[in-house]
């Protein structure tokens, strides 16, 4: 599979999980339950009068995290690895490549170790 290919399945993954998760936190935190919060007290899940702005704040938090994760995932699949050091790497492992050169390659790379 080509990494663009690879790339692309990464970026559904996340969108795929994004339209799953933020309705869900939505509802959940929200939204209340189904039936709405009218109809337990004339409160949010029938918390008391003085309690009101806990689940906004909890919506807001949720909303939020939620959003962090969403955004996290979409860098973790669309951050490349570094291909050309890997390859190197790979070469020197293999003997394919000497010392001098590694060094002098890694360098131009920007790379440690």
């Amino acid at each position: 599979m080509s990494d663009s290919t690879d790339s692309l399945g990464r970026l559904a993954l996340v969108l795929v999980a994004a339209l799953l998760l933020v309705p869900f936190l939505m509802m959940l935190f929200v939204g209340g339950p189904m039936m709405g919060w009218w109809m337990m007290g004339g409160t949010p899940f029938g918390a008391a009068t003085a309690n009101w702005w806990v689940v906004p704040a909890l919506g807001a938090v949720g909303l939020l995290a939620g959003l962090l994760l969403v955004y996290a995932l979409y860098r973790v699949a669309t951050t490349p690895g570094d291909r050309a050091l890997d390859e190197l790497r790979t070469a020197y492992a293999r003997g394919e490549v000497d010392d001098d050169e590694y060094e002098h390659r890694r360098r131009m790379l920007g790379g440690s170790g």
